[in-house]
């Protein structure tokens, strides 16, 4: 197992404990650009300071 692959276990063990009404519950791994983004509208939600 790389590094890469191992790194990407532990985000998805700690999303998974994350509170259910946690923002960043929504994470998602992007296989193109290889890194975690959350959903658009969660992003603009965090952006208008509907989410803090």
């Amino acid at each position: 197992m790389n590094d890469f692959e191992i790194v990407k276990q532990l985000m998805e063990k700690e999303i998974k404990e994350l509170p259910n009404d946690s923002p960043f519950k929504k994470l998602k791994f992007n296989k193109s650009t290889g890194n975690y983004s959350l959903p658009k509208e969660v992003e603009d939600k965090i952006m208008q300071g509907k989410i803090k």
